[in-house]
């Protein structure tokens, strides 16, 4: 998990997550970004000419927030450099202003949700890995969902590490984390949310399409260590499911 910044702490702007962009771009500092995860910024070097700076990764600040420490290693817990930017001179046609807009988000109102008051229960499993208790099997369909609805689910994370929660085919949005809405960079279309230690997550979707009762999707943990031995499972669309 890296936790992006420039080595003179210059503000940036996220633009885009990763189903797209966002409604209009967020000034950040700091950009955290686990496996899977995407994201498109822009940063302003329009004074910048002659200068070198770098592109880092402040994992020191993150202590055992996001890995316990039987599984740190240095990278977990230190600052490093990524990407040396050397700024030369300006182009013909450069760049000058950020737009206040971007696109249009529609946000998923949970009240369309045909379980809003019972949320699917997506529970992430260690030792062994797995998810609601179970370990992946090929042959096993975990979920069905009928086509057309869009629903809740809930991602609960009980273990001390970090889990960067994956589902397959259409994003979805983010709802609330342990109860309160996400930050507003968070607030497009995903389809990888990192689920802190202890933590509850709850994101909406809709299944308006691609129904197969055969051929599945799948949600998993993005950490390949992780779903490699488990931490999987498959799930459907089906016209007329109940």
């Amino acid at each position: 998990i890296y936790n992006f910044g420039f080595s003179d702490n210059r503000t940036f702007h996220q633009v885009a997550s990763d189903g797209g962009f966002l409604r209009a771009p967020v000034p950040l500092s700091r950009r955290m970004l686990a496996p899977a995860e995407r994201t498109e910024i822009l940063v302003d070097f329009g004074s910048d000419q002659g200068t070198t700076l770098m592109l880092r990764s402040f994992n020191g600040g993150m202590s055992n927030s996001l890995v316990p420490p039987p599984l740190q290693d240095t990278w977990d817990t230190a600052d490093f450099d990524l990407l040396e930017i050397s700024v030369g001179a300006a182009r013909s046609n450069p760049v000058t202003t950020i737009p206040a807009g971007l696109t249009t988000v529609e946000a998923i109102p949970d009240s369309e949700a045909v379980n809003l008051g019972s949320a699917r229960p997506f529970e992430l499993n260690a030792n062994p890995f797995g998810i609601n208790g179970l370990r992946m099997n090929i042959n096993v369909i975990n979920e069905t969902i009928r086509l057309g609805d869009t629903e809740v689910w809930e991602i609960t994370n009980p273990s001390t590490q970090a889990h960067p929660f994956h589902v397959h085919g259409d994003s979805f949005q983010i709802l609330t984390r342990d109860g309160f809405p996400p930050p507003e960079n968070e607030l497009g279309w995903k389809d990888v949310v990192l689920v802190r230690p202890r933590e509850t997550v709850r994101i909406v979707k809709r299944f308006l399409d691609y129904s197969d009762s055969t051929n599945p999707y799948m949600f998993h943990c993005h950490i390949l260590e992780h779903e490699d031995v488990g931490m999987m499972g498959q799930w459907v669309v089906e016209a007329g499911a109940q």
